[in-house]
């Protein structure tokens, strides 16, 4: 695709997973998707974030309209990027490239586990696991 036209009428689903104890950093470097209209309704990019749950929540709706600005992070090892266009006028697409971070849990939290015995207790806080 990218730089070529992308085709008219397309549907297309890229599916992001890294390794367990990972969340996905997704950066555009070029995202020129046609669409007129604020609402980006005619072509147009969305990211989709799986929490801890398994179920995908619509992070961004973006198109050459409504560009992004910086980076999209998962909150999990997971994350969905689906592109769509009418069947009208189509141009180059989207370039993007994502890694993988290790989660890294604060000192500040490590000190607040609490041990029952030999193992300690977990907490699940804002989505990382401690």
């Amino acid at each position: 695709m990218y730089p070529y036209p992308y085709p008219d009428g397309m549907d297309t689903e890229w599916h992001l997973q890294v390794e367990p104890g990972s969340y996905i950093v997704l950066t555009f470097h070029v995202l020129d998707v046609q669409s007129r209209r604020p609402n980006c309704m005619e072509d147009y990019v969305e990211i989709y974030d799986y929490g801890s749950t398994g179920e995908a929540k619509k992070v961004a709706h973006i198109c050459n309209v409504k560009k992004p600005s910086g980076s999209y992070s998962s909150s999990w090892n997971r994350m969905k990027v689906r592109m769509v266009s009418d069947d009208a006028f189509a141009t180059g697409g989207f370039m993007a490239e994502y890694h993988s971070k290790t989660f890294e849990i604060p000192n500040k939290i490590l000190e607040q586990i609490q041990f029952d015995g030999e193992l300690p207790t977990i907490y699940l806080l804002y989505g990382f696991l401690v």
